[in-house]
C-alpha cells in the first residue's frame, strides 16, 4: 500500500490530475481563476519539492550503504 502511494507521488501524470482537480474543485466554489491558477502552481512547486527531497534522500542511503559495504563509490 505504501510502495503504491509513494509510486504515485512520484509520477507526474498524477500530480497533474491532482492540481487539475484542485484548480476544478477551487474554480466551482467560487475562487478567481487567478487564484486558482496560484494554488495550482503552489501545489505543483511542493509537489517537486517533496519529490526532489525524496530523490536526494534515497541517494544519500545509496551512498551511505556503499561506505558500509566497503564498496568503491565514484
Amino acid at each position: 500500500m505504501i510502495a503504491t502511494v509513494k509510486k504515485l507521488l512520484e509520477s507526474r501524470k498524477f500530480a497533474v490530475m491532482l492540481v487539475s482537480m484542485v484548480a476544478a474543485i477551487a474554480a466551482r466554489m467560487g475562487l478567481p481563476a487567478e487564484a486558482a491558477d496560484q494554488v495550482a502552481t503552489t501545489i505543483v512547486v511542493l509537489a517537486a519539492t517533496y519529490v526532489g527531497a525524496q530523490g536526494l534522500s534515497d541517494l544519500g542511503k545509496e551512498a551511505a550503504k556503499e561506505k558500509s559495504d566497503g564498496s568503491p563509490s565514484d
